[in-house]
């Protein structure tokens, strides 16, 4: 089959090519992860569905939400009514992935890659989220503890879309939290994650919704009769209001953990550029138009690298892990080893190229080299993304935001702290990145 790849703007048009056997892609950091990990190849034929407006956004109706298949995480967590009523689900948007599978990943496709491991599907299971699914037959809705059938599989039919996921307005005096058991702060997979929605009436507990992660090969609720000894008066002195996700989440930059390297995993997706199609597209990197021909399945640092010919942005686990690849894709920075390149038509790339003034360094660049941020300089591209994406969006970042944003860029040289006395440094004499 002749691999093909369709940008899809409208449900309709989205529909159609499910129908003729194409996947959908948005965020691309679970299906192009995936088949870097080896666990199932990219489909042929691709439909990329991230553009389609009608699918994004999060609307409240009379204190239920309607999360659109397209919201990322990090809308999730900056969501107010999300923070203060569904605060579980800001808890595990919190830690997905790092910042810039975060920017990209969208509840939708966390939902529908059904991994038993998922720090969002116990919130929402436990807040009772039903998924609506569309096809061009028509619609129905799904409540996610019948949607997900096993790891990597669910009911829904090929020809079927996820529109978006429905929350019902949770009791009055309802609290929550999801916390997990991790080897790392950032950048980690859960080995056990644990979901509480909690539900007082006069200083009694009255409902307790409890779901476990990553222990079955789909998330599961607690049976009702495993929890009815906790129901009863809470002890004094005991809050019962939600704090948000910022508030319970730190982040140490400096852990991580060794992985075989992905070449050695996907062998199987090798392939003679000779054998494949192409099709067109203009990539804006730096501000510069580029008109190019790529393969459906190229990755977009594969093409910055290979096609345009800018090596600044490295590869390095090709697993979305390490950080070295971060461009920024219309502002937001993006793991560009797992995203693909046809996504980015139209859209602006900005590679670490593109972030000095000509022949001169800018002071975040100067600030690295004076503070002994950079050694090898191999992780050195991802992390300038990195702290230029933090220090637009904050100017001002404490030590632990610095080490927050930077958790998804891993160095194994400096030890991280020339580095954030670079970003520090930058931010306390107010300078423009």
């Amino acid at each position: 089959m002749t691999r093909s790849f369709t940008s899809a703007v409208t449900l309709e048009d989205a529909l159609a090519a499910l129908g003729s056997g194409a996947r959908p892609v948005a965020g691309g950091t679970d299906l192009v992860v995936g088949a870097r990990q080896g666990k199932a190849a990219l489909p042929e034929a691709i439909v990329a569905i991230d553009r389609i407006e009608s699918l994004g956004g999060i609307v409240e109706v009379d204190g239920s939400l309607r999360l659109g298949a397209l919201a990322t995480h990090e809308e999730i967590v900056a969501n107010d009514v999300i923070r203060e009523r569904f605060s579980a689900l800001a808890d595990a948007s919190a830690i997905v992935g790092s910042h810039a599978t975060r920017a990209h990943g969208t509840i939708g496709g966390n939902v529908m890659n059904a991994s038993p491991a998922m720090d969002t599907g116990g919130p929402l299971l436990c807040f009772g989220a039903t998924a609506a699914l569309r096809s061009a037959a028509g619609e129905r809705a799904v409540p996610l503890g019948e949607l997900w059938t096993g790891p990597g599989t669910t009911v829904a039919d090929p020809g079927e879309l996820l529109e978006g996921i429905d929350l019902p307005a949770p009791q009055p005096m309802t609290g929550s939290a999801y916390v997990r058991l991790e080897y790392r702060r950032q950048m980690e997979i859960a080995i056990v994650g644990a979901t509480a929605v909690v539900t007082l009436d006069a200083g009694s507990v009255t409902d307790a919704r409890i779901a476990i992660t990553a222990l079955a090969p789909t998330i599961r609720r607690v049976p009702a009769d495993h929890r009815r000894p906790r129901i009863g008066r809470v002890p004094s002195g005991h809050g019962s209001g939600d704090r948000t996700a910022r508030d319970r989440r730190s982040a140490r930059a400096c852990s991580g953990r060794e992985r075989s390297h992905p070449r050695q995993r996907c062998n199987a997706q090798s392939y003679s550029r000779s054998d494949l199609m192409t099709v067109s597209a203009t990539l804006n990197v730096n501000g510069t138009p580029y008109s190019v021909e790529l393969d459906p399945h190229m990755s977009l640092l594969e093409a910055v690298r290979t096609v345009i010919g800018l090596t600044g942005s490295k590869e390095g686990c090709d697993d979305s892990e390490c950080g070295a690849c971060m461009m920024l894709l219309d502002g937001k920075p993006v793991n560009s080893c797992s995203y693909l390149a046809l996504q980015a038509d139209g859209r602006d790339v900005t590679t670490v190229e593109g972030l000095a003034d000509g022949d001169e360094l800018v002071p975040l660049q100067r600030a690295f080299l004076e503070q002994g941020g950079v050694q090898c300089g191999f992780c050195t591209p991802g992390m300038l993304i990195s702290a230029t994406a933090l220090l637009r969006a904050n100017p001002d970042p404490s030590d632990e935001d610095v080490c927050i944003a930077l958790s998804g860029n891993l160095c194994r040289c400096t030890g991280y702290a020339g580095i954030v006395r670079a970003v520090r440094g930058v931010s306390a004499a107010g300078t423009a990145v």
